[in-house]
């Protein structure tokens, strides 16, 4: 959407990972194959091999998973030559449990060493990714449980948010939703705003005409168009700039552009 409305260059990047459907599309008895697939396709000679590779792993068995990558030959080479780590996500379960359970198999499979600063580091190329049941809370206990008490090293373990970024928000979070504020029906001007008996004021909306102001003290704050006029302010103060008009789009504006507003306004707090 960057690239496509606001010109921006490349601002995101991705890595090749997979999902339950992928890893679940030969069934448990061939599980093991699709691992070897996916490697094949991800690895030395390829255009992946040095971007992280991460797949789910936790279809059927997670701690198997962590066995066979090393037991079997050919999972084992393939996650040895690549130039990039090979991720293994656990989805589900207690996730400070299942990372210990997992981080020791792959320490006693591919072997560990101690770092400089004294924590355990699995072999470079495995890594561990928990996305399931991330908050900062959660974030927090696991590092506490397994860096702090087990002395395993963060440089093992990466942190996700999939469900949870996207579906433990709303628009109530900070109470914010767009109403509609002024319309014109029949040639009359009429304000138009939501006020429920039983919110008790917490869902009345803004009606009119609104106008952001600066003051000079950089403070904003909305008025409508009453209240521009009760204070003598000219509407050509108003920080807002007109964007659409009735399907219209009259401002060009690039992230490029965007950042540096951004970048400005924060040296105004």
């Amino acid at each position: 959407m960057l690239q496509h409305y606001y010109s921006a260059p490349m601002c995101g990047f991705s890595v090749p990972a997979s999902e339950h459907m992928v890893m679940t599309i030969r069934g448990r008895d061939k599980e093991i194959e699709t691992y070897r697939e996916i490697l094949r396709n991800h690895g030395k000679g390829t255009k992946f091999e040095n971007v992280p590779l991460s797949l789910v792993s936790d279809t059927y068995d997670v701690f198997n998973v962590c066995k066979f990558i090393f037991d079997d030959e050919e999972c084992r080479e393939l996650i040895m030559e690549r130039n990039a780590p090979f991720v293994i996500r656990p989805d589900s379960g207690e996730p400070r449990d299942v990372l210990e359970q997992c981080l020791e198999i792959v320490a006693d499979k591919f072997g560990f060493e101690v770092n400089e600063k004294g924590y355990k580091t699995v072999y470079s190329k495995i890594k561990f990714l928990q996305g399931d049941g991330i908050t900062i809370f959660t974030m927090r206990d696991i590092l506490e449980y397994l860096v702090v008490a087990k002395n395993w090293s963060i440089d093992n373990l990466i942190f996700g948010s999939g469900g949870g970024i996207l579906q433990s928000f709303n628009r109530d979070t900070l109470k914010f939703a767009l109403k509609a504020s002024f319309a014109i029906v029949d040639g009359e001007a009429i304000d138009v705003y939501k006020d429920p008996i039983t919110s008790a004021g917490s869902k009345t909306s803004k009606r009119g005409m609104l106008y952001t102001i600066r003051d000079e003290q950089g403070h904003y704050s909305t008025l409508n168009h009453h209240e521009m006029e009760e204070h003598n302010i000219s509407i050509k103060n108003s920080m807002l700039q007109e964007v659409f008009y009735n399907g219209d789009i009259l401002v060009d504006v690039s992230y490029d552009e965007i950042l540096e507003n951004i970048a400005y306004h924060k040296t105004l707090y």
